[in-house]
């Protein structure tokens, strides 16, 4: 069976994701509290150097990103993970709400993949790795 070919868009997009959310300190990239690193040094990584990135091709996955994965400093010389880091230093409060009053909120969709549904109806949403769910 063949694989599917990805665009180097999503590839890239891809590779942003995992380093910014997961292992961006394990590769040796500085990151602010609020989960900032360096556009310059996160483009000399081999994880995204192999996709031929630039900082056009970067500036362009954070614009284009649907669910908008990504934040640029006001500079631009910084790039973030807007959601989902399990980077214990990273402080996602500046980018979530806490939600302390369920009356808020009184209707809440979390998406998810159906086959996952028969293991969320038993057992619950599950926190996981995720730092900012409690």
């Amino acid at each position: 069976m063949r694989k599917k070919t990805e665009s180097a868009e999503v590839g890239l997009s891809r590779a942003l994701s995992y380093v910014l959310r997961h292992s961006a300190k394990d590769l040796g990239l500085e990151l602010t509290s609020e989960g900032y690193v360096s556009v310059e040094k996160l483009l000399n990584l081999d994880a995204i150097k192999k996709h031929n990135a630039t900082l056009a091709m970067v500036k362009k996955v954070v614009e284009t990103n649907d669910k908008k994965r990504f934040e640029l400093s006001p500079d631009g010389t910084m790039i973030r993970a807007t959601q989902g880091h399990t980077i214990e230093e990273v402080k996602e409060e500046g980018l979530m709400k806490t939600i302390t009053d369920a009356s808020e909120y009184p209707l809440v969709v979390h998406g998810n993949y159906s086959e996952f549904w028969s293991s969320i109806y038993t057992k619950g949403l599950r926190k996981m790795e995720r730092n900012h769910i409690r």
